[in-house]
């Protein structure tokens, strides 16, 4: 551990300005490196993928669960290329994007299809829009945070995390003797930090898991993901006619697609669909156009979900979403018919709001979940405290009868 207490491996470039922490993805962890109290919990992580093979080595999942807890190639430790800091690439911390570039600096790149509409259009937000942020589909109320917890919530720049207290790791031994002598120096001295702060998203873990009331299933997911180092999911977007997907394993997209529709209602806003369900069914050129643009939205998506990506999205262990409630069939199907059947478990609402879905809104939201949140001890209050839960005020006691009132009492009897 550093002087802060952090894992060594927590870098200048990983350090996240304006929230004190370090986010460092998935595969720029070391390939050894588990914290102390979730080592035993790191086995079962092969399970994850439907056999007895880890899904980011291919070796059965005993021999990478030893890897973590203390096997595996020296040459695995070197810590991988630099990746910009998620926070970094986020404007405002709301997931607004730069616009798509493509070849010739086309504003939609490869892979992207534009259906046209009036000019100025495409600026306009769904008035369904504002429910993307919300947290339904997250046990956000409960015991969590208790005093007697290890785990808590947290936020950094609007995205909900869940947060773990992990003890420094002490050094087993150490070669050099000057070395040696001067941690033995820092662990003796009263300021030097105990704990410190780990944290990932809270759409990694299971709703089941933030309701359980216990520590216990939530390290077991810790331990699963902190084992992974190529995570293969997915993230998907769509707002206002735009919608974008990507499929990726590790820090490398596998496949992705980004599809515009011109849907959008110019300076009324708000979506054709939406307009329709109040009953004023407008007829015009426009309207006709937008109707048109829905309904090939909905045809595109669901000939990528159920065709082109089936295979790739069946191999995902996870699929993060960013849709309003109106629009959630468009992306996922109904009930009757899915897109995705039988994996309804493995579809995660993103816990953060992401800005018009392009290529790179996704890309920047798939860095957000993959990385990990390292928080000095001095900074976790900061994060945790608005969600710590409110304790109950003690009843009050009645007040004990004065003189004055003792007498009173007495006469009237």
């Amino acid at each position: 551990a550093g002087a802060n207490g952090l894992p060594i491996f927590c870098r200048p470039r990983h350090f996240v300005r304006g929230a004190n922490v370090y986010s460092v993805p998935l595969w720029e962890l070391t390939s050894r490196w588990m914290p102390e109290e979730l080592k035993a919990l790191a086995a079962p992580a092969g399970r994850l993928f439907g056999g007895g093979a880890s899904a980011s080595t291919g070796y059965p999942a005993v021999a990478a669960a030893s890897a973590v807890a203390g096997g595996g190639p020296s040459g695995d430790d070197v810590i991988a290329a630099a990746t910009p800091s998620w926070s970094a690439e986020v404007a405002d911390g709301a997931g607004s994007p730069a616009p798509d570039e493509g070849e010739g600096g086309s504003p939609h790149p490869a892979g992207t299809e534009d259906a046209g509409g009036p000019e100025g259009d495409e600026d306009q937000d769904d008035d369904d829009a504002a429910s993307e942020s919300e947290q339904s589909d997250i046990g956000w109320e409960g015991p969590l945070g208790h005093e007697s917890r290890v785990w808590s919530r947290a936020a950094v720049e609007g995205a909900l995390l869940v947060l773990r207290r992990v003890a420094v790791a002490k050094a087993a031994a150490v070669a050099d003797s000057a070395a040696a002598a001067s941690a033995a120096a820092d662990a003796a001295t009263p300021s030097a930090p105990s704990s410190y702060g780990l944290a990932m998203s809270s759409a990694i873990f299971s709703p089941a898991a933030h309701a359980a009331g216990a520590d216990a299933p939530l390290d077991k997911r810790l331990a699963e993901v902190l084992a992974m180092r190529e995570p293969h999911w997915a993230v998907c977007a769509l707002r206002s006619g735009h919608f974008a997907g990507a499929v990726f394993k590790g820090q490398e997209p596998v496949v992705h697609k980004a599809i515009h529709r011109y849907t959008i209602r110019a300076k009324s806003g708000g979506s054709q669909a939406a307009q329709d369900c109040t009953g004023k069914r407008t007829k015009s050129a426009g309207s006709s156009l937008r109707r048109y643009g829905e309904q090939r939205l909905r045809e595109e998506i669901k000939e990528l979900m159920i065709d082109k990506w089936a295979e790739q999205l069946a191999k995902c262990e996870l699929v993060f979403v960013s849709v309003s409630k109106r629009m959630r069939s468009t992306l996922l199907g109904t009930e009757k018919e899915p897109f995705l059947p039988g994996s309804a478990s493995k579809v995660r609402k993103l816990p953060f709001m992401v800005g018009r879905p392009t290529f790179e809104a996704v890309r920047d939201a798939y860095l957000k979940v993959a990385s990990v949140i390292f928080v000095e001890e001095k900074n976790i209050d900061a994060l945790t405290a608005r969600f710590k839960p409110v304790p109950e005020a003690a009843p009050k006691e009645p007040a004990a009868p004065t003189a004055a009132a003792g007498a009173a009492v007495a006469a009237a009897a």
